[in-house]
């Protein structure tokens, strides 16, 4: 029931992270004026902005004007809507809510670096915030006894994390002799260290540096490119560490002390 209950609540959140997704680049106002058209600028009646359904009802156009809606907006209810139900069927309460608008915020940010090359304050500091708070009043969740060694934790994981990737990226322009990573790649890592820890900053990096290498190789070969955004690899690392990472850094772990 409540896995139920939060998909459909993701579906309908869905349609706010496509609102996020869209303003946040463009430095506009995410609560003010209500859901329209992007291109004619009509507001989107209840009965059109259905999750998923009006997509297909609409068959994939705006009412007014017949300008075509990308597909990003129903894959991101959708995915708003498998967070939650991924969440719930993960954790119990509180830790079910807070993984849930963790994933929510995965999502827009990796739609909006892939878009933009660019990672939102909101995301990245406000999620420096929020990690140092849930995990004062939830300690167990980076693996402290009580909300003072949490403070701790998550000081480390701020500071390991960003950290780290701040140095990396001022080794990297030292060497290319330009840009190697982006200011809110180092906040973001940061967020993650806040709310995981120095294990989910370093967990996250090694694996968003692997997924990244490889896809970047790919889309080098194919189109020239020579940069791709980090933030959907870190994403996707912090996504593995919040439900492999335990059992993963256990079997590291004990491969380790065998040899």
């Amino acid at each position: 029931m409540a896995q139920a209950l939060a998909f459909f609540t993701g579906l309908l959140v869905g349609s706010f992270l496509n609102v996020c997704i869209w303003r946040m680049p463009r430095n506009e106002s995410i609560a003010w004026p209500g859901s329209h058209c992007p291109s004619c600028k009509t507001p989107i009646f209840w009965y059109d902005n259905i999750p998923v359904f009006a997509y297909i009802r609409l068959r994939g156009r705006c009412h007014s004007c017949q300008t075509r809606i990308p597909f990003r907006y129903p894959m991101v209810e959708l995915l708003g809507g498998f967070a939650g139900f991924l969440a719930f069927s993960w954790w119990t309460l509180p830790y079910a809510l807070m993984g849930t608008v963790i994933f929510w915020a995965l999502i827009v940010l990796t739609w909006i670096d892939i878009e933009h090359q660019i990672i939102p304050d909101e995301i990245s500091v406000g999620g420096i915030v929020a990690g140092v708070i849930f995990t004062f009043f939830f300690p167990d969740w980076v693996g402290a006894s009580a909300g003072w060694m949490s403070l701790r934790e998550s000081a480390i994981g701020v500071i390991s994390g960003g950290g780290f990737l701040f140095f990396m990226a001022v080794v990297g322009e030292k060497i290319f002799k330009k840009e190697a990573m982006g200011g809110g790649d180092v906040k973001l890592l940061a967020a993650i260290g806040a709310f995981f820890g120095w294990k989910g900053a370093l967990f996250t990096i090694f694996i968003g540096s692997i997924a990244g290498s490889f896809v970047g190789i790919g889309v080098k070969l194919v189109t020239k490119k020579e940069e791709i955004p980090f933030g959907p690899y870190l994403a996707l690392g912090i996504f593995i560490y919040m439900l492999f990472g335990g059992p993963l850094l256990s079997w590291y772990m004990g491969r380790m002390l065998q040899y």
